[in-house]
């Protein structure tokens, strides 16, 4: 493995921020996550690829919005446990190897250039199907094989790198693909919108913050067809990090400037 084996510019770059802040949190004693795929990553890359150096603000939303995804789509498997399961925009995500799986179907959708960086890194597995296409068009839709079984569409650090036509076109083809879709999202906060500066590390991407909204609720506005069904602010997980988000949690100018996982689902 070459370095230029693992260049990736803008939006897709982020994908070794992510992976390599979970590495770095399963080495900590009293971690919340624990992702010894995301260690072993870490290690093929950390001699020969300048690692991302995550700021704590990015690295501690990464580990308190997995701590919530994971809870949310674990219990989503525990009550249909032969769940047809949809992880768009993907990246160097592995949690599929970190959830009582059992009888799902697990499909991982991200860019050709992400795709082949993940095969180089994590290698393939018959368990999981990887999906090369852009989420913008249907093509990869056509790999996809639910079979009546529930289906769960995760997009977790995703819509937020997209206008919010594209976000409405995304909405759009997911729906009339999969209507009885449900649905966890990762919301960034649309005072954050456009403020890509705020995150040091994803600025270093090249990355733009292009969309956000003020709370889930207002998911039915990008399609009427999407139902709320709940949400939680990362900022009421923060303190898990750090003790004093017990108090900032509580200030609004605060919570508003915090992203949100939303579950949903088509009607």
């Amino acid at each position: 493995m070459r370095q230029e084996d693992l260049d990736l510019n803008g939006v897709q770059r982020t994908m070794y921020i992510t992976m390599l802040a979970r590495a770095r949190e399963t080495q900590r004693t009293g971690a919340l996550v624990t992702d010894l795929k995301a260690v072993e990553m870490q290690s093929k890359i950390k001699d020969i690829f300048p690692v991302e150096k995550g700021d704590w603000k990015s690295e501690t939303g990464v580990i308190v919005r997995t701590t919530i995804l994971d809870e949310y789509i674990q219990n989503y498997i525990n009550q249909h446990p032969n769940a047809c399961c949809i992880n768009l925009g993907c990246g160097l995500d592995t949690r599929f190897y970190r959830l009582n799986q059992h009888d799902i179907t697990w499909y991982n959708v991200d860019l050709p250039g992400a795709i082949e960086v993940r095969k180089k890194l994590l290698g393939e597995d018959p368990a999981v199907t990887t999906i090369a296409g852009s989420i913008l068009e249907t093509k990869w839709m056509e790999a996809i094989h639910e079979d009546d079984r529930p289906v769960l569409i995760i997009m977790e650090g995703l819509l937020m790198y997209f206008g919010e036509s594209d976000v409405k076109r995304i909405m759009s083809m997911l729906y009339e693909r999969f209507p009885k879709a449900t649905l966890v999202v990762e919301i960034l906060s649309d005072k954050v919108a456009g403020k890509t500066k705020m995150t040091k590390s994803i600025e270093k991407t090249g990355s733009t913050f292009k969309w956000g909204l003020h709370s889930g609720t207002l998911l039915p506005v990008i399609n009427p067809h999407i139902r709320f069904i709940k949400e939680m602010n990362l900022v009421d997980r923060m303190y898990l990090k750090s003790g004093i988000y017990k108090l900032l949690s509580k200030i609004n100018a605060i919570r508003n400037l915090s992203n949100r996982i939303v579950m949903a689902e088509f009607k």
